[in-house]
């Protein structure tokens, strides 16, 4: 994320909240709920189709032993590490600190990531908006997507949210903040069919996680809009002439269905809702995206950094040619 990025987010979340700072700050801690985008490292890094095949599938990348997480970022060529996911950006630039994963997959050994912290995040990829529910009601739940493919348990689970306040070993205050960004996953697997009640279905369980909150005690919400999942560069959006395929076309009206029926809810919820228009911000980079510090040579809807970063993901690209990681291409540029 570049440093506009960040700003921006920044700034918007700030002035979003009601009532003064408090030294300065508004917030001193972070509990975040979400799928892909949220995830900070629920699995180990490292790559175990490749693992069991390393002559077909090469790792992806020196040091990805299983010691630290797993994040659907790419990998920084200069240092063989993944990026941050953009809640961990955020929370470093409010000054909040680093975050936890809540229920972290332990293999081959010690994690060396887990850092002794409040800032508890429950996103892990895969999930879908029942399962975000479910990690603030009830437990913490989180499987590996080849967990049936290996002989290792790759699976946790740990209190949920409310369990953890109950108990104790969770405290949160009126400078908590929230990131509730559960619904991805559930647009991305939209039906061709019926789009728009996919994404309303979604807002719904959505709002749900948001009362459940609330309820809970949370009064400062971020809730984003969801991007034009369509307009991605993901090869299944993509038809080979060009265009969008029809997945790509239900998954953007899906998308749309869904913020227009969070627009609609989350006045109801009684919280102190942020909510960042990731779905603006996205076309708004599209159109132009030297402005925020991208290649504007690149058609970011179509092309991509890295097709292969790691071989569980099942979300492939392509490389734009010439500037994509295989041709030494500069991650920033994307």
């Amino acid at each position: 994320m570049t440093t506009l990025h960040k700003t921006v987010l920044s700034l918007a979340v700030c002035a979003a909240v009601a009532g003064p700072a408090v030294a300065d700050v508004p917030f001193n801690q972070m509990i975040s709920f979400g799928a892909s985008f949220e995830d900070i490292g629920q699995y180990p890094d490292i790559d175990f189709l490749s693992l069991a095949a390393p002559a077909l599938i090469p790792p992806p990348g020196a040091g990805l032993d299983g010691s630290t997480g797993f994040r659907l970022t790419n990998l920084d060529p200069n240092t063989g590490q993944r990026g941050r996911a953009w809640v961990e950006n955020l929370a470093a630039d409010l000054g909040i600190g680093g975050q936890v994963p809540s229920t972290p997959i332990v293999f081959p050994g010690e994690r060396t990531d887990i850092p002794d912290t409040q800032n508890i995040n429950f996103g892990y990829a895969t999930a879908r908006s029942t399962d975000v529910l479910q990690s603030v009601v009830g437990e913490s739940q989180v499987t590996h997507p080849l967990d049936d493919l290996v002989e290792a348990d790759l699976s946790a689970t740990s209190p949920g949210f409310v369990q953890r306040l109950d108990s104790g070993a969770l405290t949160t205050s009126q400078r908590t903040l929230y990131v509730v960004n559960p619904a991805g996953n559930d647009v991305r697997d939209t039906s061709i069919e019926n789009p728009a009640q996919d994404g309303v279905t979604a807002a719904r369980n959505s709002l749900a996680v948001i009362d459940a909150l609330v309820a809970a005690g949370a009064r400062h919400i971020i809730s984003p809009t969801l991007p034009p999942l369509g307009q991605l560069s993901e090869s299944s959006n993509v038809a080979p002439d060009g265009s969008r395929t029809a997945k790509a076309e239900a998954r953007t009206i899906a998308a749309g269905a869904y913020n227009q029926a969070m627009a609609e809810g989350l006045p109801k919820t009684g919280a102190n809702i942020i909510a960042v228009d990731f779905q603006r911000l996205f076309i708004e980079m599209l159109q132009d995206p030297g402005a925020f510090g991208f290649n504007a040579g690149i058609d970011h809807s179509r092309y991509c950094y890295s097709s292969s970063e790691v071989s569980m993901t099942s979300v492939n690209c392509t490389e734009t040619p010439g500037l994509g990681k295989s041709s030494g291409g500069n991650p920033g540029d994307f």
